[in-house]
Order: structure tokens, then C-alpha cells, then sequence
């Protein structure tokens, strides 16, 4: 079986409906997750254990944290000023029930409680409910 990784990437404006190069990942790979918090841009998957920030601002990558474990095709949503990497595949490529919390303010990478069943492939979201007072 023939795999290809990237790392080249682009961006597209709909102002003036093309396409830029932008500065390439510092990693070769493929099934990533990324979600923006605070205008910049978050990385997970792929198989590595490293979470990986990008800022559109300076056009930079930079490694911000380390997981205890590679995880491919992992779901990613924010919530709370923190981002949440749930589930994936791990690197014998069987699906996962780990969940973690990343706090880009910190740094720091925390294990949760356990999805309720192995899930990879997916999506996430977060909604949000007011509460009237």
C-alpha cells in the first residue's frame, strides 16, 4: 500500500477567489485535526504525539506540547479557553476511548475521562448554552 504525507500548505482568500502558499509544516503527515483558539491554528493527528501551533499572523509553526502517545484521525473541539482531543486511532491503527485536554496557556496536557466507546474518523463541536438570569 502506497501512503503519501504532506506538509506543504495553502490558504485560500474568497476576496480575490485564489490560492497562497504558506510556510510548510515542520512534520511530514497525514489524518491531522487542526482548530483554531484565539486566531491561532492547532494541530494534532497523524500519528504524532506532538500538538503543533501555527500563526497566521507571522506565517510560523512551532511544537507547543507533547501527548503521551501518537493518535491519528482524533476528534478536536475547544471549549473553555481549552482544546479537546478526543478519540482516534493510535499507533497499531486500533481505534481509542482516550480523551485529553490541551491549555495553550499553560501548556500543560491532561488526561480525561474515557469516551464512551473507541470512535475515530469523526468530527467534533462544541455548542454553548446561554443561560437566562
Amino acid at each position: 500500500m502506497f501512503l503519501r504525507f504532506f506538509s506543504q500548505v495553502q490558504c485560500y482568500d474568497p476576496e480575490d477567489n485564489k490560492w497562497t502558499l504558506l510556510s510548510p509544516t515542520p512534520f511530514y503527515q497525514r489524518c491531522i485535526s487542526a482548530v483554531c483558539l484565539d486566531n491561532i491554528i492547532y494541530v494534532v493527528g497523524g500519528l504524532l504525539s506532538k500538538i503543533f501551533s501555527y500563526d497566521p499572523r507571522k506565517d510560523s509553526w512551532r511544537e507547543v506540547a507533547t501527548l503521551p502517545g501518537p493518535l491519528e484521525s482524533c476528534g478536536l473541539t475547544v471549549c473553555g479557553g481549552k482544546i479537546y482531543i478526543l478519540g482516534g486511532r493510535d499507533e497499531n491503527g486500533e481505534g481509542t476511548d482516550k480523551a485529553f485536554t490541551f491549555d495553550p496557556v499553560t501548556g500543560m496536557v491532561e488526561q480525561q475521562p474515557p469516551l464512551q466507546r473507541c470512535t475515530s474518523y469523526h468530527g467534533c463541536v462544541t455548542i454553548l448554552q446561554r443561560m437566562n438570569r
